[in-house]
């Protein structure tokens, strides 16, 4: 691995000492440059984690060191910010830092701008890494369970998403003409592979697993530090914008923090990871504003794949026979209220309570149609439901919004301080309906309050949009890969250096 030479060899290779008095004051003063120089400097540029370790084990155990660390890594977000919009960025940011929502003429307005300043369809190129298949490809196995394959699970975008790169007309094999550089790690297959790998016999985890190459004994922070290492060392383009015009897809329940594990959070590997990451490009499901693992005004927040076949031939509601109106159900939730595991017997904190709320309340208004567990009768009940559901899970998005917006279900947003997939180009006021979490019992009173002639609007709106929230194997125009692209245009202009030729953004 490439890494910078060390202060005490510095020290010999520029005064060439080989006394024994020299030898010993040069290891004196490379001792006091390590201590003084190599944390501060190693930790600016990311590299040199297992030299970092001793000292984040402190701030493991001191919180206000931890937290001083947090203030710089936000205070750095802010500058980039800043000079991202000096630049002409068009990834526009309000004073909260959160993006405001467009209008459709204002989108197809800014679309058609770009496209005459970029004349060449397929920019941006984007550089697709070739990392070593234990990063991606080998974790891919049809003998796994349905629920353990990486390619038809809801979080399976991180195994399309580099599939459509690999074939796509932005696609560049010449890293120097490339303006944005794809990381195509699964990071969500390997955390699920981990799950298996627990639950399974030790014989059927070396047939499948172990027969395979993979380092499954490594947690999620260093399984993904080391491809990190790896692109680092290999190609010098990483160090060139600190990262910034780096591409990951994170498709896990918290994104780029990689786990719901309070105990995680204090991991001296996953502040390295942030830290790492504050500059990338993020596609994630991950839209929670207060989340340290989510920026609003460089990440991309994308829905997550939905895999029923039956809800896909819904086409947002244009398969249906019943228009919005003549739906017989008020509003519908079906799924789980808690959540429980060997060690835990009810997750305090799953979904926020909302879900157990909703149960609650269900009982005393029949507008709501609220039920646990699983029912084969599905996708019956969501063709006769004008409003559906969407409560937070784990982390604040679920699938349920793309299930919703598929069958032409208007989607019932739960959630505090949460940015939806493709804000920057779909305006969800025209069909979803946000309620704050602490207004959960009045919720069959609020939506009784939609005439017929709204709940007709928001359907027709549904329709235009509902091809954003599939992923084809071959993309389609409007599809998710295709909106990501769009996006990527803006992402790329925006982050791009500027160059002495470049002419100013009018």
């Amino acid at each position: 691995m490439r890494r910078a030479l060390s202060p005490t060899r510095l020290v010999y290779a520029r005064r060439g000492m080989t006394n024994p008095l020299q030898f010993f004051l040069g290891l004196v003063c490379g001792i006091l440059l390590a201590i003084v120089y190599v944390p501060d400097a190693w930790l600016a540029t990311g590299q040199g984690r297992y030299h970092l370790r001793s000292e984040l084990e402190v701030a493991q155990e001191d919180r206000d060191v931890e937290r001083s660390r947090r203030e710089v890594a936000e205070k750095t977000v802010e500058v980039l910010q800043h000079i991202a919009l000096a630049r002409g960025s068009q990834a526009r940011c309000s004073v909260s830092g959160r993006r405001p929502s467009l209008k459709s003429g204002d989108r197809a307005a800014g679309m058609a701008t770009h496209a005459s300043k970029d004349s060449n369809s397929t920019y941006p190129k984007i550089f697709v890494y070739n990392l070593p298949a234990d990063y991606n490809a080998n974790m891919l196995d049809p003998r796994l369970p349905r629920k353990f394959d990486c390619r038809s699970s809801m979080y399976a975008a991180e195994v399309l998403i580099h599939e459509q790169m690999l074939s796509s007309e932005h696609r560049t094999d010449d890293p120097e003409e490339a303006d944005l550089f794809y990381v195509p790690i699964y990071m969500s297959c390997y955390r699920s592979l981990q799950q298996y790998a627990a639950r399974v016999k030790l014989k059927d985890r070396v047939g499948i697993l172990r027969g395979r190459g993979l380092r499954l004994e490594e947690s999620i922070f260093e399984f993904f530090l080391s491809a990190l290492d790896y692109i680092q060392d290999e190609e010098p383009f990483w160090n060139r914008q600190q990262g910034r015009d780096h591409i990951f897809t994170f498709t896990h329940d918290y994104g780029a923090c990689f786990t719901y594990v309070e105990e995680d959070t204090m991991k001296p590997e996953r502040l390295q990871v942030q830290l790492a990451l504050h500059n990338a490009i993020l596609l994630q499901y991950l839209g929670d504003l207060a989340s340290p693992c989510f920026q609003t005004w460089k990440d991309i927040v994308i829905p997550p794949v939905i895999t029923n076949a039956a809800v896909l031939a819904l086409e947002g509601g244009g398969a249906t026979t019943t228009t919005i109106t003549e739906r017989p159900v008020g509003a519908l939730f079906r799924g789980k209220f808690g959540w429980s595991t060997e060690k835990v017997n009810d997750y305090p904190n799953y979904s926020r309570g909302v879900r157990k709320r909703l149960g609650e309340i269900a009982r005393n208004d029949s507008f709501l149609s609220i039920h646990e567990g699983h029912s084969d009768g599905y996708i019956d009940e969501l063709t006769s439901s004008k409003f559906c559901i969407a409560p937070p899970g784990f982390a604040l998005w679920s699938p349920r919004l793309a299930e919703a917006v598929i069958a032409g279900c208007i989607p019932v947003v739960i959630g505090d301080g949460i940015e939806l997939p493709f804000e920057d180009v779909i305006n969800y006021a025209r069909f979803v309906i946000r309620v704050r979490e602490e207004d959960v019992d009045q919720l069959g009173t609020i939506l009784r309050r939609f005439p017929a002639s709204g709940l007709r609007a928001r359907a027709a709106a549904m329709m235009e949009e509902w091809v954003r929230f599939t992923y084809n194997d071959v993309p389609v125009p409007g599809d998710a890969f295709a909106t990501i692209m769009s996006i990527l245009h803006l992402r790329a202009r925006a982050f791009r250096p500027v160059a002495a030729h470049d002419p100013p953004d009018l």
